[in-house]
């Protein structure tokens, strides 16, 4: 039986397990935002709340564009540890980067980063971790003691993160 990756566990908003990511904002002016640090002990959850944060990194600062999608790469490298790095830059090595800044070479960058995130996470995640979360889903009912908003925010979270798995 695989383990259930469940979102349970959260990270302390003032964890001092994050790197340093600068990044520039629309009007040119130096942002520095935060990714966690992931390690080989941590939860494998940690791992889903870092493609996350990469993803509104990526949203927020245009990331995808020529130029920044190296910088989002190694940014998200910087943030991995252990077993986890090696497995990022296996993956993340072979990656070409569309060097032009028309759309489709956009959509050929963000194609190519969620293609990189579903390839860590399959090589990462045990083998039947998609589908346990398919079962949480369908099978689980709130516990008493949990709070309803609490309950379908945890199931949206499960939803969304299953893009990582396909």
């Amino acid at each position: 039986m695989s383990t259930s990756i469940v979102q349970r566990l959260k990270r302390s908003e003032s964890s001092s397990n994050t790197i340093k990511v600068k990044c520039k904002d629309a009007e040119g002016n130096e942002v520095t935002e935060y990714l966690p640090i992931v390690g080989a002990n941590d939860p494998l959850e940690f791992l889903l709340d870092l493609w996350d944060e990469a993803n509104v990194l990526e949203e927020r600062y245009g990331l995808i564009s020529e130029g920044k999608m190296k910088f989002l790469l190694q940014s998200v490298g910087r943030a991995l540890q252990g077993r986890y790095a090696k497995k990022w830059k296996k993956f993340a090595s072979v990656i070409s980067i569309a060097d032009s800044t028309a759309t489709r070479h956009e959509a050929t960058n963000r194609g190519k980063w969620t293609h990189l995130l579903q390839d860590v996470s399959k090589a990462i995640f045990m083998k039947g971790a998609f589908e346990d979360q398919i079962d949480y889903l369908e099978d689980t009912k709130r516990p008493n003691k949990m709070d309803p908003t609490e309950y379908v925010e945890r199931v949206f979270t499960i939803n969304e993160r299953l893009t990582y798995f396909e």
